[in-house]
């Protein structure tokens, strides 16, 4: 029993809490990050309203985080009307006529010149160095908690159903031998009972229906220009 619940635990740890949500970003959002450099970042520790277990009872507290803070907003607005402040945290891919590059992070952004100018973070990336006229905007990606209890609770509660329904057809083929077909059974029920809440919870969290850029290919950049 606690072999299927640590597996039930696994897998919606993998496929529920890790959901996504993509938005489109128009090219005249771009001139917002204008001047962004990571360097001008600090890290400070901001409180946030989290729950704990205490026994078996979940009780309402706060947390301790650590988030970053620039020097100045730099701020993304989707046609939407959804806010996205972007920081050296925030995975963002830029899209241009020759394609759309890699969802990585951004150490500098400039737009001048007539130029976009982005040098990743990591060094083993390529910098991005096309006209403006070639950008066709980004796209921003962002956590979504409702998809993710979403599909969490709908994996554990397709598993619970599973593992009763196999020991259901074991205790049919065999009526003698219950043991197994029971815990089963229980585990299959715990699982379903655990399950539903949670796929419910998701439904009254934010599921970023309005995302309009999940099923974009991105990362079909042939050549950026090589890191100067």
């Amino acid at each position: 029993m606690r072999t299927m619940l640590a597996v039930a635990a696994v897998v919606w740890l993998g496929s529920g809490c890790v959901q996504m949500a993509r938005y489109r970003i128009d090219p005249n959002e771009l001139s917002s990050l204008d001047g962004y450099d990571a360097k001008n970042e600090r890290t400070t520790t901001v409180t946030v309203p989290t729950t704990y277990m205490v026994g078996k009872t979940p009780v309402a507290g706060t947390a301790q985080v650590p988030q970053l803070v620039t020097d100045k907003p730099y701020r993304l607005i989707h046609p939407s009307g959804r806010i996205f402040d972007f920081n050296s945290g925030t995975p963002m891919a830029f899209l241009t006529t020759g394609g759309a590059t890699d969802l990585i992070r951004w150490r500098s952004i400039s737009l001048g010149g007539g130029t976009l100018q982005a040098v990743p973070l990591k060094a083993s990336e390529l910098t991005l160095n096309v006209p403006m006229t070639d950008v066709k905007g980004a796209v921003f990606q962002v956590p979504s908690i409702g998809r993710g209890f979403l599909q969490g609770g709908l994996w554990t509660t397709g598993i619970g159903a599973a593992a009763g329904l196999v020991g259901l057809l074991l205790y049919s083929s065999n009526p003698n031998s219950f043991v197994v077909p029971l815990s089963l059974g229980v585990v299959g029920g715990t699982m379903v009972l655990s399950g539903l809440p949670i796929a419910l919870l998701g439904l009254a969290y934010d599921r970023n229906s309005d995302a309009d850029a999940d099923d974009l290919k991105l990362g079909t950049l042939g050549s950026p220009s090589p890191k100067k």
